[in-house]
């Protein structure tokens, strides 16, 4: 599962994200709920183009799509919980949800026959290495030629 934070320019993240697709799979549908930016004739003619098949649903009608509502709930649990434990503010969501999303990918899932989705995408084990605790202290070294003698350059 990916995110993309959108303003305006949906059609080259979607674009971005069917590319993404391996080569030996494909994404053969997109749902969507008549949101205009999806409607877009660019958008349009790239799913076409693409041999993607572009179903819409009702608008404002979330019974009809219980399982992706679902899904979008419980990742909003994840980002309000990583928000509420590092003490972090709300304006910083966006990042919380990024970091919520490369938690699922990375978690085991009993669908998949015990992968996860991140295995399932690339084939690979994903690795673990570079996951941090969400809102841990950082710090930024700058380079001694940058530094002057009284600076702190931590």
């Amino acid at each position: 599962m990916q995110v993309y934070l959108l303003k305006a320019d949906t059609v080259s993240a979607l674009q971005h994200f069917v590319d993404l697709a391996p080569l030996d799979s494909w994404i053969e549908c997109l749902v969507t709920d008549q949101g205009g930016e999806y409607m877009s004739v660019e958008a349009c003619e790239y799913l076409q183009s693409k041999s993607v098949e572009h179903t819409t649903m009702p608008a404002h009608t979330p019974e009809f799509n219980g399982v992706v509502e679902r899904f979008n709930q419980m990742i909003m649990n994840m980002v309000r919980c990583l928000l509420h434990d590092s003490g972090l503010d709300h304006n910083l969501w966006g990042e919380a949800l990024h970091t919520a999303m490369i938690i699922y990918n990375h978690l085991p899932h009993c669908v998949n026959g015990g992968k996860s989705p991140l295995h399932v995408w690339s084939g690979e084990a994903p690795l673990l290495e570079h996951i941090w605790t969400f809102g841990c202290q950082a710090h930024l070294l700058v380079p001694n030629r940058l530094c002057c003698k009284l600076d702190d350059c931590l």
